[in-house]
């Protein structure tokens, strides 16, 4: 699985911003989780880039944008950035779409910069209290040791921790690429606990009172057999925004990955109901 675009790189209030961006028409930005990058979005973007202007980020200290050790990479903070992002790329207002902490990022997006939204899709997001998961509790933990690890660590023990929830082949790849970036040098691998450190459920707690308030057209996509964002959180989300709907689709967590096809026919029928509303 190739990327569906070459990286292109902007400046976002001072870090370096790198981003996939391909097709024309309105405008999808699909946001990664951890630890992934835009290479998450591979078959996503190339199935939407036929009829959209489709972006997909690396967030700050991820892939290949700067992986600064000094500034905050919470989701509030990577939400502020996203916006900014758009408004550089002058794209919006677009259907953004969310993975794992980029859904928990998207959600804070159509709370506080709801005019930066057309439509909010959230793919196996965290929501309300159901992150840090434990095996992240515990990386927390060993983030004194990051000095010490050894070389190619995160490749080789992150990709083992999840490499089951991904089909083998171009996918594998490009999971495999993307935890390559933290493995690159020290400070990278710094970068890594550092957006491990910044996980942190208050901030979606925080903005779950507000939920009630979007008022774009949003939908819910769900692996059914996600280990990591359990199923009944799928539910509670899109009980939580009005009018929200949900699919539940046959995979795990990495649904973008396990069935590109299926979630690409998600987002652009999510980007219709957009156009329609508008």
């Amino acid at each position: 699985m190739t990327p569906f675009a070459e990286l292109s790189t902007v400046d976002v209030d001072g870090a370096q911003i790198a981003y996939r961006r391909a097709g024309s028409g309105p405008t999808i930005l699909l946001i990664h989780g951890i630890p992934t990058s835009s290479r998450l979005w591979d078959g996503v973007g190339a199935e939407l880039a036929a009829g959209f202007d489709v972006i997909a980020p690396d967030m700050l200290g991820y892939g290949d944008s700067s992986k600064p050790l000094d500034r905050d990479v919470s989701i509030s903070a990577q939400a502020e950035l996203l916006s900014g992002l758009l408004e550089e790329l002058g794209g919006g207002p677009a259907t953004v779409v969310g993975h794992d902490i980029g859904g928990g990022a998207a959600q804070i997006m159509a709370v506080r910069d709801p005019d930066r939204l057309a439509a909010l899709g959230l793919i196996d997001a965290v929501c309300f209290d159901s992150w840090p998961i434990p095996a992240m509790l515990a990386l927390k933990r060993s983030a004194p040791l990051a000095g010490r690890l050894p070389e190619g660590w995160v490749t080789g023990a992150l990709a083992q921790g999840i490499s089951r929830e991904v089909p083998e082949g171009p996918a594998r790849d490009a999971m495999r690429d993307s935890l390559a970036a933290w493995d690159r040098d020290p400070d990278s691998l710094r970068a890594f606990f550092r957006n491990v450190e910044a996980l942190d459920s208050r901030h979606t707690q925080a903005i779950a009172p507000e939920l009630g308030e979007i008022a774009v057209p949003t939908h819910v996509v769900w692996g059914a057999a996600d280990r990591f964002q359990k199923p009944e959180y799928a539910t509670r989300l899109r009980d939580a925004i009005p009018g929200a709907t949900l699919r539940m689709i046959d995979a795990g967590h990495f649904v973008p990955w396990a069935r590109p096809a299926e979630v690409a026919a998600e987002v652009r029928e999510l980007a219709g109901r957009a156009a329609q509303a508008g």
